[in-house]
């Protein structure tokens, strides 16, 4: 599951109509946060907390995936609104 949430939010952060700064800034916090709290899930997990930090990482990438959809639904609707 979490793997298809990564790759999901990746997906829609690269698929996206938005800016090249837009995308680059999504990916480097996608990385900021990804990154160690993967390492902690991996070798800091021992009695269960690697339970938490698994919960800490699907919902962070929930909620960028969540902000990336919003702020494209915003953004087309603008598009839409102003013809």
């Amino acid at each position: 599951m979490l793997i298809f949430l990564s790759i999901l939010c990746v997906l829609a952060i690269l698929l996206t109509g938005g800016s090249k700064r837009f995308k680059l800034t999504n990916m480097a916090v996608f990385a900021l946060y990804t990154v160690p709290l993967s390492w902690a899930m991996l070798y800091n997990g021992a009695f269960g907390a690697g339970y938490t930090w698994l919960f800490y990482l699907a919902t962070f990438t929930v909620i960028q995936l969540l902000f990336v959809l919003i702020y494209q639904s915003v953004k087309k609707y603008k598009q839409w609104h102003n013809r």
